[in-house]
């Protein structure tokens, strides 16, 4: 019997039309559910000011890692190039993303109980 996998396509903006190239290129495939991320302000969510934040914003991923090294926080950071650092925050963990090593985006996911 052959396994059936599901798969997870995270892209900018382009998530659908990907997946309905790959079930109209794999066999026995088809697109299944879709579940959009927020994140436009049409859709109640606001850009917000730095001080608003509540945690360190880094400009950089070097800045990142000697900011996490000079707090004795434990982290990881992506394999070979200068992409994403994850900080371990005890309840939470912040994952710092770059682009051009200038800071994208900064998300927090709450660690379960």
């Amino acid at each position: 019997m052959i396994s059936k996998n599901t798969i997870c396509l995270w892209c900018d903006g382009t998530a659908l039309d990907a997946a309905k190239f790959y079930a109209e290129t794999l066999p026995d495939s088809a697109v299944g559910a879709v579940h959009r991320a927020p994140g436009a302000a049409s859709e109640g969510f606001r850009p917000i000011a730095r001080d608003e934040v509540g945690v360190p914003l880094y400009e950089s991923f070097d800045e990142a890692k000697l900011g996490f090294t000079r707090e004795g926080i434990s982290f990881r950071e992506s394999p070979g190039e200068k992409w994403w650092v994850k900080g371990d925050f005890g309840s939470n963990t912040r994952h710092y993303e770059f682009r051009d090593d200038a800071l994208f985006r900064v998300t927090l996911s709450t660690k379960a109980a």
